[in-house]
C-alpha cells in the first residue's frame, strides 16, 4: 500500500484527541460491507467520540526495558474501561503534547545516581525547564522502578511525582516505588488504578467502542521470564596475559529460536551462583542443603537450589546492611547505618559474605532466603550484527574479580561464564531491544562512536552492519582503555575496517600507557575539537557507550565544550544544541 506524503504531513499536524477520533473513524470504515453499513458505523463512532471524553495516556521511560513492560501490562489491564488508551515511550513522545493530555500514568526507572533514563532526558528538561506548562487540567499517577542498593532509590519517579504536582496536576494515587522484585506490588497497584479510574468514570457515558491508540512493541517469543536456552559456542580472552583487567569475547548460538536483534540491542543472561559461594553461606549458618524454603510463587525448593538460582549472593547494598543490623543487633553495625555515607561506603567495599561473617546472627533458612534480593539478569551490549553472524550473538564481557580479606570474589555472571560453563553448555538468554541506540537509516550519514573498555561492543556490531550495507558514510572511533599493548579490544578487526575504508578515523586514549600522563576519551574529544565540530556540522550521529557516572558525564561536558568553543555559543545555547541532537536521534547513549 502506498501512502501519500501529503497525508502523512496532515496526520502529523493533528492533536492527540483528533488522532484518537481518526483512529475510531478508520476502525469503523474498515468494517464497512456497504454504504448503509458504513453510515451506521460512522454514526456510532461519532456518538462514541462525543460521549467518551476521557483519555488515559501511559508514558514509559526505561533503560533496560522493565518500565516499558510494566507500561504494556498497565495498558492491557485498562482495556475494559470506557476510555481511549495510549502508550508512548518518552523517547517517541512530543514534549508539548503533555498540555493536551487528560489522564497520564508515568512509569519510569531510575538511572545511575538518581537520574532519568536516557529516553526521558529531553522530556525532563522540558518539564523541569523555565517554559514548563501549567498542568492544572491533568490527572496523574507515577510508578517508579529502582534498585534499593543505590542510595537514590527511585529518585527519578520521585522527581516526576513532585514536579507534576508543582505544575498543578492532580494526583490520582500515591506514587509506587518498586525494588527489583516488583511483580507483586505492580499487580496490586494496577488493581488500585483500575478501581480509581472506574470510580472517576462512574458518571461518564461509556463509549460504544474503545478505538485505542496503541503504540506498543510487538510481543517477543523469549524474554526474561521465558529465556531461550542457547549454546555457548566460544569464549576467548581478548586482553593480553599481563593486562590488569580480563576481557572475554563470547559467542552464543541462538539455534533455530528465530530470535532477531539489531545492532544496539542488549543480551540478557540469567546466571546461577557459584557452588562454592553457596556452600560457604550454608556452612556459615550451619544450614542443611535439603531444607525447604518457599518462593513467592508458593513453590517449595531445597535451600541449596533456591540459593543457586533465585537470589543475589554477590552484591551487598545499603538496604541489606540496614536489614542485617536489625537482625544481628550488633552495636557496631547499628552505629554504622546511622551515618548514610559511611553505610554506603561499607556496602560498596564489603561483600555480603564478609558482612555476615563479621556480624553473625541466628536465622532460619526461610528468613535468610527472604532476606536476600532476587537474582537479576545481567545485560550486555551486543557485539555482533545478525546480518554478519546469522543465528549467533556475540558479547564483550569484562571479568569482575577482587579480593577482600584474603577471600577471592567474582561477579556472578563473570563466574557463570568463565568458571561454570564450558563451550557446548547451554545458558538462558533473551534480547532486550534498545531502539534509542541505532545506526542512521541512511548508511551515507557519518557516525562518531565514543566509548571505553567494553563500551566498544556495540560499535563492533555497528561496523559489521556498515560493512554488510557497504556504507559510504564516514566512521570515527574514539576509544579508551588502560594500555595500547594490553587492552585494544578487537584491534585486528578495527585495522581491517580501516583498510577496507569503512573506518575513516580512530582516536585512541590510554590511561595507563604513560605513567606521567593519563589520557581519556574526553581528552581526545577536546584535543580534536575543530574536526569533531566539522563532522557535527556535516550531520554526523554521535554515540556514547560505557560507564554512566564517570565516562559518560565527562564525555558530555567535553562535547559541550566543543560545541561552545567551535560554534561560538554560550553554555545555554550549547546545551540547547546538544538537546536538539538528542531529540533528532543524532546524540544517542547506551550507558550503565
Amino acid at each position: 500500500m502506498i501512502v501519500s506524503t501529503e497525508l502523512i504531513q496532515n496526520i502529523d499536524q493533528l492533536s492527540t484527541k483528533e488522532l484518537a477520533w481518526l483512529s475510531g473513524y478508520c476502525w469503523a470504515k474498515s468494517k464497512v460491507d456497504g454504504l448503509q453499513s458504513f453510515s451506521a458505523d460512522l454514526d456510532q463512532v461519532s456518538t462514541a467520540t462525543a460521549t467518551t471524553t476521557r483519555t488515559v495516556t501511559i508514558l514509559s521511560a526505561s533503560q533496560t526495558g522493565n518500565a516499558n513492560r510494566v507500561a504494556e501490562r498497565l495498558h492491557e489491564s485498562l482495556q475494559s474501561l470506557p476510555v481511549r488508551l495510549q502508550h508512548y515511550r518518552l523517547g517517541d513522545y512530543k514534549n508539548k503534547q503533555i498540555t493536551e493530555e487528560d489522564i497520564v500514568i508515568f512509569v519510569s526507572s531510575t538511572q545511575g545516581e538518581g537520574e532519568f533514563p536516557e529516553e526521558a532526558i529531553s522530556f525532563s528538561k522540558y518539564l523541569f525547564g523555565k517554559r514548563a506548562p501549567n498542568l492544572a487540567h491533568l490527572s496523574f499517577a507515577v510508578v517508579g522502578l529502582g534498585d534499593s542498593s543505590y542510595p537514590l532509590f527511585c529518585e527519578a519517579s520521585k522527581k516526576w511525582d513532585q514536579r507534576l504536582e508543582a505544575l498543578g496536576a492532580k494526583r490520582l494515587l500515591p506514587r509506587l516505588d518498586n525494588d527489583i522484585d516488583y511483580e507483586d506490588s505492580v499487580a496490586q497497584w494496577q488493581e488500585q488504578l483500575h478501581a480509581c479510574l472506574s470510580e472517576l468514570l462512574h458518571n461518564e457515558t461509556p463509549a460504544v467502542s474503545n478505538p485505542a491508540v496503541q503504540i506498543v512493541p510487538a510481543s517477543k517469543t523469549y524474554d526474561r521470564t521465558r529465556p531461550y536456552l542457547a549454546e555457548l559456542i566460544q569464549k576467548q580472552k581478548i586482553t593480553a596475559r599481563q593486562a590488569n583487567k580480563t576481557t572475554l569475547h563470547v559467542e552464543i548460538d541462538l539455534g533455530d529460536s528465530g530470535i532477531q536483534y539489531s545492532p544496539g540491542d542488549s543480551l540478557g543472561i540469567l546466571p546461577t551462583n557459584n557452588t562454592d559461594l553457596v556452600q560457604d553461606f550454608l556452612a556459615l549458618f550451619d544450614f542443611k542443603p535439603e531444607a525447604l524454603v518457599q518462593l513467592k510463587s508458593g513453590q517449595s525448593l531445597p535451600l541449596i537450589e533456591a540459593l543457586t538460582h533465585h537470589v543475589e549472593l554477590t552484591q551487598n547494598s545499603v538496604a541489606l546492611v540496614k536489614k542485617w543490623s536489625q537482625i544481628s543487633q550488633h552495636p557496631e553495625l547499628i552505629a554504622l547505618v546511622e551515618h548514610p555515607e559511611k553505610a554506603q561506603h561499607y556496602a560498596s567495599v564489603t561483600p555480603l559474605y564478609a558482612m555476615i561473617q563479621a556480624y553473625p546472627a541466628t536465622i532460619d533458612p526461610q528468613q535468610w532466603f527472604t532476606f536476600l534480593r532476587p537474582l537479576s539478569p545481567r545485560m550486555y551490549s551486543i557485539a555482533s550484527a545478525q546480518a554478519e553472524v546469522g543465528a549467533e550473538v556475540h558479547i564483550t564481557l569484562g571479568v569482575v574479580k577482587y579480593t577482600h580479606q584474603q577471600k577471592h570474589y567474582r561477579g556472578v555472571c563473570s563466574d557463570y561464564l568463565c568458571a561454570q560453563l564450558e563451550e557446548g553448555d547451554t545458558l538462558p538468554v533473551f534480547i532486550e531491544p534498545n531502539p534509542r541506540f541505532r545506526l542512521p537509516h541512511d548508511p551515507n550519514i557519518p557516525i562518531i562512536m565514543i566509548g571505553a573498555g567494553t563500551g566498544i561492543a556495540p560499535y563492533r556490531a555497528f561496523m559489521q552492519q556498515r560493512e554488510q550495507d557497504q556504507a559510504q558514510g564516514r566512521a570515527w572511533l574514539i576509544f579508551g582503555n588502560q594500555k595500547f599493548t594490553d587492552d585494544f579490544l578487537y584491534q585486528s578487526e578495527w585495522q581491517r575496517w580501516h583498510q577496507l575504508g569503512f573506518l575513516h578515523k580512530a582516536s585512541l586514549a590510554w590511561s595507563r600507557q604513560n605513567p606521567q600522563q593519563k589520557v581519556y576519551v574526553q581528552d581526545k574529544i577536546r584535543a580534536e575539537s575543530a574536526e569533531l565540530w566539522q563532522w557535527l556540522s556535516q550531520g554526523a550521529h554521535v554515540y556514547v557507550c560505557g560507564d554512566a557516572n564517570q565516562m559518560a558525564k565527562e564525555v558530555e561536558q567535553a562535547l559541550l565544550h566543543v560545541i561552545a568553543h567551535e560554534g561560538q555559543l554560550n553554555s545555554e545555547q550549547s546545551e540547547q544544541y546538544l538537546d536538539e541532537l538528542r531529540d533528532n536521534g543524532r546524540y544517542q547513549r547506551d550507558v550503565y
